[in-house]
């Protein structure tokens, strides 16, 4: 059997090119691998211990999305009852404000209220129940409403705290939140 003369990582190493010598010439510049590492200046500070950097946690974006969440591209389909759909639209043209504004306008005026419309006094469940359940009100259906629907595009960090008072006020039910506010809005202005 030949023995095999070329090592495996033959291949691998660096080679300086040598330059044909000539008379009077300095010899070749070393490569980047011959020549001694250069260490970085001492610090002024002493490195921090690992307790230190274990303390100190990571800075986050504010609605920035979590491992395995996704960032939301901002279309909604509201889903709201015809007369409440009604209102929307003649308010939108008698304002000329738009569909996602009039939405934002009614959320941030039902904000500092969301306690008094989400009150959960009538809820069967107690408060502080031991399974853990939230306190809901039950909403029976009275006969068959009708639903009209609405397609719209909000900024994505809007939506964010549209979500965030929906997982506050109604365990991450975004038309409720929205049914909610819009109602409750209609009902403050005048005429």
């Amino acid at each position: 059997m030949a023995e095999n003369k070329l090592s495996p990582l033959g291949g691998l190493k660096r080679r300086a090119q040598l330059r044909p010598e000539s008379s009077g010439a300095a010899e070749p510049a070393p490569v980047a691998a011959d020549r001694p590492r250069e260490e970085p200046a001492p610090a002024a500070e002493p490195a921090p211990s690992a307790v230190q950097l274990a303390a100190v946690p990571d800075p986050v974006e504010p609605n920035a999305p979590t491992v395995g969440e996704e960032q939301h591209t901002g279309n909604i389909t509201l889903r709201i009852p015809t007369d409440l759909m009604r209102w929307l639209e003649a308010h939108h043209r008698e304002s000329k404000v738009s569909y996602p504004n009039i939405l934002l306008n009614a959320v941030s005026w039902a904000h500092p209220r969301m306690a008094e419309l989400f009150a959960q006094t009538e809820s069967p469940v107690p408060e502080g129940d031991l399974f853990g359940r939230p306190a809901t009100i039950p909403t029976l259906r009275r006969g068959e409403a009708e639903y009209d629907t609405k397609a719209m595009k909000l900024r994505p960090e809007h939506l964010a705290v549209i979500d965030g008072l929906a997982a506050k006020w109604t365990h991450k039910n975004r038309t409720q939140l929205l049914t909610v506010s819009l109602k409750a809005y209609r009902d403050s202005l005048p005429g």
